[in-house]
């Protein structure tokens, strides 16, 4: 159930964020300053998305023995299939099922800022290939493509792994080998990948800040300073093509000083 609730909470509003980026910023003919405070914005609400989810949880199931207390005296049930059982009592195996009313919050709450933070994904690409010449796009989305690979998808689950294993309370062991966990604190378990996560997103936005600030100072964001040499050709050709005026002709001629 929960890798089937994480996929949906994944795809979807990702995928319809990303269209819905695209959308706004084709209709509000976003400029780059803009996109800029787009994603300024975007960021803001990550932090406060990820404050909110440490605040949406369940709480860690209760097993006997471990974090609760013993009792001793204890008669044996009879075993029927895959359950214990007496005149007075049934027991299945597995965890007890916590009385957890967050999912559903949880739940809309997710979706909401997944779908929101996915659409500065497109003003995010419009910035990057506005903010170099027209022959150094492909580098400059290839260059991008490679730190977010380096730096993003190799450490990422690596740091993510350690950090989720720092809330575990219960190994799996085979052979004195040591496995996977087979029980989660639930709090640590949300606080450590929420919390990192937050303290990240607070370094990206104290980043966009300065992009925004050092963006102010650029002047040549205009689609006239991305032309290329043929279009530029072409339209001085349109400026000293002659013009009819009253049956005369008229070419604009550029002058010249009059050496002394």
């Amino acid at each position: 159930m929960s890798s089937i609730l994480t996929g949906v909470l994944q795809v979807i509003p990702v995928s319809a964020g990303i269209l819905f980026g695209g959308i706004i910023t084709s209709r509000k003919k976003f400029s780059p300053i803009t996109c800029i405070q787009f994603l300024i914005l975007v960021s803001l609400l990550d932090i406060v998305s990820n404050v909110v989810n440490m605040a949406l949880g369940c709480p860690t199931p209760d097993i006997i023995g471990y974090n609760m207390q013993s009792y001793g005296s204890c008669s044996c049930l009879e075993y029927h299939g895959n359950m214990v059982s007496n005149n007075d009592l049934t027991v299945k195996p597995g965890l007890c099922s916590p009385d957890c009313q967050f999912l559903i919050p949880y739940t809309v709450v997710s979706l909401l800022f997944r779908l929101v933070l996915s659409c500065s994904s497109i003003p995010g690409f419009i910035l990057l290939i506005r903010s170099v010449s027209a022959s150094d796009k492909g580098i400059a989305v290839g260059f991008t493509s490679f730190i977010f690979t380096l730096l993003g998808w190799f450490p990422g689950p690596v740091l993510y792994g350690k950090i989720i294993d720092q809330a575990c309370l219960l190994w799996s062991s085979k052979c004195n080998n040591k496995g996977a966990c087979a029980l989660y604190d639930n709090y640590k378990f949300r606080m450590f990948i929420y919390g990192t996560s937050a303290a990240l997103n607070v370094g990206v936005f104290g980043l966009k800040v300065v992009q925004f600030f050092l963006a102010r100072k650029k002047t040549d964001w205009s689609i006239e300073a991305e032309k290329t040499e043929k279009e530029k050709i072409e339209e001085e050709s349109l400026l000293t093509k002659p013009i009819p005026l009253e049956n005369k002709t008229i070419r604009k001629e550029e002058s010249e000083d009059t050496p002394i």
